[in-house]
């Protein structure tokens, strides 16, 4: 494994995918400006020798060499692009490493929320920026995680349906389909150790006589997320234990870092934040698969197979004693996560439609990440398609230094393809009529829980209510 260090470089302009950049002088009272810190340094070194080397081992097919990743070591304010590439003369990976002057990054990308990955455009290409603060080796080893996730989404899953799928729960939410996925979430985890799936099948059957509309819902969500959990899981063990070392040993990893990720958590986030179902049961069947051998399951899951049917195809259901003390707590809390959810979207459908308000739209890459205190929730709309909502959304972004800032502080939004500003993929959410001053070219916003200075904006309406779209 070969690293390359392109020291000695400042942010300048792009070329394709090559910096253009002019060299600064030997300044020790700057040291980010040519230096990559030591978590920075390990992380680096870990991707190098397990994903940049060895690909197929994490995806059959996964070609990642072109990847841009922007590593930000936040304590230490330090920047760096690392990006993999093949040698023309010997076939071998290395690495390609470039320090960037933390002070000449965009705004944007200044954010001070550590352990949190976003895929915003940089420098005229698509990188993945991840903002990290690790002074361990488990701190390490959960960056690796987070970085490999959201790598695969980014360059990995050429075959998903981009933004088609729904996130989170389906209002009004049903309890008993949210009973039958712990249920699987628990017989999946039982199985690492027993190798018997008849429980898996038992629930499953259930959820597709009686379930099926829930269940098409999830397939992508499923399939996206839980194919990058998988990859999270296996991914990380190579990395820590190398591209050489043998395949049961990569898999007690594997299975190792998701009982430790998942197991005390998802007794109350499975069913308190339903999107997690699908990282977790995606991870488990995926590792399940790999360990029984099984011929082409990659591939047939990005022709659309579900990883959780192709795991239990040629199994025969065993019936499972039902869990009643389980059941009425699942029940309990969907009754009032639906009382709690009803008045909010008809709140927020209310001001979409009302001249009192102004609706805004800002490009969802602008954003970063958009974090959704009480998660994210579908819901049928007058068209055919749901409607994805994200509830109590928090996000402090920078649009970049033209565009303005943006600060959500638990604002419910509207996520969508299709608006009055464009087809683009949007975020969108209301203000008061009263809260917006109009400042140059563009719009100062002072509302109840959004802050925002936006430099340019283009106006639009949606009958007698006004739309501020901010350009993509």
């Amino acid at each position: 494994m070969l690293v390359k260090l392109v020291s000695g470089f400042v942010l300048g302009c792009v070329v394709g995918t090559v910096l253009c950049s002019q060299p600064t002088p030997a300044d020790t009272s700057r040291p980010n400006r040519v230096t990559v810190s030591v978590s920075n340094k390990l992380v680096i070194d870990r991707l190098a020798s397990s994903l940049f080397r060895c690909p197929d081992r994490f995806w059959p097919g996964w070609k990642p060499a072109s990847l841009g990743i922007l590593l930000v070591d936040v304590p230490k304010e330090n920047a760096v692009i690392v990006r993999g590439v093949t040698s023309s003369l010997d076939n071998e990976k290395r690495v390609t490493v470039a320090p960037v002057s933390y002070d000449s990054l965009p705004s944007h990308l200044k954010q001070k929320r550590v352990g949190h990955a976003v895929i915003p455009w940089v420098f005229n290409e698509r990188m993945l920026a991840v903002h990290y603060a690790s002074s361990n080796e488990a701190e390490i080893d959960r960056v690796i995680g987070l970085v490999l996730h959201e790598a695969f989404h980014l360059s990995g899953q050429s075959w998903r349906v981009d933004f088609g799928f729904a996130r989170g729960l389906h209002f009004p939410d049903n309890a008993r389909f949210r009973y039958l996925r712990r249920r699987i979430i628990d017989d999946l985890r039982e199985a690492v150790r027993s190798e018997d799936f008849g429980g898996i099948a038992f629930w499953l059957n259930e959820i597709r006589e009686k379930h099926g509309l829930d269940q098409k819902r999830l397939l992508q969500l499923d399939a996206v997320e839980g194919t990058a959990e998988y990859v999270l899981a296996i991914g990380s063990s190579i990395a820590s234990q190398g591209c050489d070392e043998n395949e049961r040993v990569i898999l007690e990893g594997a299975f190792a870092r998701m009982d430790a990720k998942w197991r005390d958590q998802s007794a109350y986030s499975v069913t308190a934040f339903p999107d997690v179902e699908a990282y977790v049961i995606g991870a488990y069947s995926g590792l399940l698969l790999r360990r029984a051998g099984y011929p082409g399951w990659e591939k047939a899951v990005e022709k659309g197979q579900p990883m959780l049917h192709l795991l239990v195809q040629q199994v025969a259901a065993k019936a499972r004693a039902e869990d009643p003390e389980l059941d009425a707590r699942i029940q309990q809390e969907v009754e009032l996560r639906n009382d709690f959810i009803e008045p909010k979207l008809d709140a927020l459908r209310a001001s979409l439609r009302s001249s009192q308000h102004t609706v805004v739209s800002v490009p969802r890459a602008r954003l970063g990440s958009l974090v959704p205190l009480y998660g994210y929730v579908t819901y049928e709309a007058e068209s055919a398609d749901d409607v994805l909502i994200a509830l109590g959304a928090r996000v402090q972004a920078y649009l970049d230094d033209f565009f303005g800032s943006l600060e959500l502080r638990g604002k419910d939004v509207l996520l969508s393809n299709h608006t009055p500003c464009g087809s683009y993929r949007q975020a969108v959410f209301t203000v008061a009529k009263g809260s917006t001053t109009e400042i140059g070219g563009g719009v100062k916003i002072v509302d109840a829980n959004v802050f925002a200075e936006i430099g340019t904006t283009i106006k639009r309406a949606d009958g007698k209510v006004p739309w501020l779209c901010v350009p993509p």
